[in-house]
């Protein structure tokens, strides 16, 4: 099954979700995990903010599309697959997480420590 070209993107449904204007109410939708991804994200290169995006699960990509966080860059193929682009406005949601993240490091999801408690051996019992 072929998908239409002309009207490839879904219509924004009339939801409470921040205008995309406003990238400091987005950061009220997105988890602390999600939050501290895109704050890590404002330094990368655009390639790796993407593949970050692409590879998502599939309900955090669904959110942050809806957000207008990214986008399809293209129609989808006919299997419903497209290459994940941030949008300008993710920029700006990036650039607001990692403001947010300089003013309180605390306040976000720990992923260094996480990662040092993860990695850590076993020990033997």
């Amino acid at each position: 099954m072929k998908m239409p070209t002309a009207s490839w993107r879904r219509a924004r449904p009339q939801t409470s979700v921040p205008a995309s204007d406003d990238a400091q109410a987005a950061l009220t939708w997105l988890t602390p995990d999600m939050i501290t991804t895109w704050a890590a994200l404002q330094e990368a290169p655009p390639a790796v903010a993407q593949a970050v995006a692409q590879l998502l699960p599939f309900g955090s990509r669904a959110a942050l599309e809806d957000l207008q966080i990214i986008a399809c860059d293209e129609p989808p193929d006919e299997a419903g697959h497209c290459r994940l682009e941030v949008t300008p406005f993710g920029y700006a949601v990036m650039a607001a997480a990692a403001e947010r993240s300089k003013q309180d490091p605390k306040g976000l999801s720990n992923w260094v420590e996480r990662f040092d408690r993860a990695v850590e051996p076993t020990r033997p019992v």
